[in-house]
């Protein structure tokens, strides 16, 4: 049985979805005192954060989308969202 072109965009979708929430899960969960450097990437929230910046993170809130796709925690680290990860996250 050969696939449609709409059943293979929505194959591939899926496969790319399943593969950035592996990638996502795998990534340092955020917390306060991590040492990060720029371009870290962590999660918070069920989402991946890349760091704008280097510094050590403080505050009591992680990264989320509250305010949008940036977020700045209580040490001055900037967070950046990135929604979808076609790589494995470098381990902090």
């Amino acid at each position: 049985m050969t696939m449609t072109n709409q059943s293979q965009a929505a194959a591939w979708r899926i496969r790319r979805r399943n593969r950035s929430q592996q990638f996502i899960a795998a990534a340092t969960a955020w917390r306060a005192g991590l040492i990060v450097v720029p371009n870290d990437v962590v999660q918070s929230n069920g989402m991946a954060w890349i760091a704008q910046n280097g510094g050590t993170t403080a505050g009591g809130v992680g990264p989320n989308n509250s305010s949008g796709a940036l977020f700045t925690d209580g040490g001055g680290v900037q967070w950046l969202h990135t929604p979808l990860l076609l790589t494995i996250p470098t381990p902090i």
